[in-house]
This record gives C-alpha cells, structure tokens and sequence, in this order.
C-alpha cells in the first residue's frame, strides 16, 4: 500500500511539472511595443544602442507585436518551437508580396531606424519580427492580418499618446496618462542616454492584449509588469526626447 501511495505521489508530481511547463510556455496574451525614435537612436536600449540614419520620425512607430506566455517570457521563435503553430506558417521570405498593399504605411509607422528610408532595412526589419514572433501567433499563415492589425491599432492611438516632447515626467504620470487613454494599465520601457549624462529616457509604451479577443474593442488588458529596461520605481524621472 506504501508503494502505492509513493507511486501515485510520483504520477502527480510529474504530472503537475508538466503543467507548469505547458502553463508558461503556452502563448497567453499579445504584448503591443511602441517606441519613442529619439529614444531609440540616443539611448542604451535596444544594446548597446542604434545608431540610426535617415529620419527620425517624430511619433511612436511599432517596434513589434509578440506573443507572451503567462509570465510575460515572449513565446520562443517558430525555428526552435515549431510546436507554436499546428499549420506551417508563411516563410519569411515570402510575407513581402503579401505586405504590399500596406507597405507605406508600415514605412511610416512600423520602420526600421537603423535607416527609415531604406526600403531594404524596412524589409529586413519586417521578415525579421516575422520570425522572432509573427510564425507563432495566430495569423501565422496570415502575414497580412498581423501587420495590418499592428497598424490599425497604432493609428487609434495619439502619435505621442499627448505627452510633450521635451518634457520630464515620472513614471507613474506617464502610466497613468496612458492608462487614461487606453483603459488599460501599460508596460513603461526605459532606456538611458547616451547624450544626457545619467538622464532616462522613455523608450517605449507596451500594450497587453487578451489573445482570444485580439484585436477586437475591450481585448487591452492590464500588463504584468508596470515599468522594465533601466527603470526601477515609479517615481523615477523619464525624459520624452525631442
């Protein structure tokens, strides 16, 4: 009866390691990040910092749309999970045809600020974050609905989300400014500068989507984490960079 019991002990253990496995690497919510570009092309993030060419556009453009689980660890590209998608996804290398009839708008509002103005670096920027995260999402063999959903969802959006250029707020003013437009608490990504000696920056504003209701009216929802990158309290003082 000893045995028994040990061995019904062991079947539960195993089985409950195995539902945590399945419970954090299962595709939970969309996280929606929007950067600042004079962040981006002045600060420490993304490391060691970009060094960008051509313009600077003046409004938050999209950095990507991923696929998180629930602890908020991005779902692992299609290449080392293909497990992600019961259908094989799009190849990369294809989803430029299907992205052409929005391709100035995602040259706008969703461009590579290692050179805004190369059509080449947008592309390449396109396929990259195809890879990294659109393969294991839900449009998987819908390359156009994911980018274009991404861009209807930026458009709804104030192009500074009404923050002043050039202003120093906290934290806590930005997230609650943004909650207030959005209905929604956001992620606030910070970086440092690479010009103003020890100045944050605000880097990005990170939106959470329900993943059964994306990207439908009421599918926002609160993100687990309030601030990431180099912030570490509320209080802490973020510049919007001009």
């Amino acid at each position: 009866m000893q045995r028994f019991h040990l061995l019904i002990a062991a079947v539960v253990a195993c089985l409950s390691i195995i539902w945590y496995i399945v419970s954090i690497t299962t595709f939970a919510f969309y996280k929606f990040s929007l950067q600042w570009p004079p962040s981006t092309c002045s600060s420490t993030m993304p490391r060691p910092g970009l060094n960008c060419q051509g313009s600077i556009p003046a409004e938050f453009t999209i950095h990507g749309l991923w696929p998180q689980d629930a602890k908020d660890k991005p779902i692992p590209p299609y290449q080392k999970n293909p497990s992600c998608n019961t259908n094989p996804p799009t190849p990369s290398s294809q989803i430029i045809t299907y992205l052409q009839p929005i391709e100035v708008d995602l040259e706008r509002l969703w461009p590579n600020l290692k050179n805004s103005r190369s059509k080449q670096q947008n592309q390449a920027f396109w396929r990259y974050e195809w890879e990294q995260h659109g393969m294991c999402s839900d449009y998987g063999q819908n390359p156009f609905d994911y980018f274009n959903s991404a861009l209807q969802l930026r458009k709804s959006f104030h192009p500074e989300f009404q923050l002043t250029p050039g202003k120093t707020y906290t934290v806590k003013v930005v997230s609650d400014e943004i909650k207030r437009q959005v209905g929604a608490t956001p992620e606030i990504a910070c970086s440092t500068s690479r010009v103003l000696h020890n100045t944050l920056l605000l880097w990005e504003v990170r939106l959470c989507y329900n993943k059964q209701t994306y990207p439908g009216p009421g599918s926002i929802q609160n993100c687990q984490k309030g601030f990431s990158g180099d912030c570490h309290n509320w209080s802490d003082n973020i510049l919007l960079p001009k």
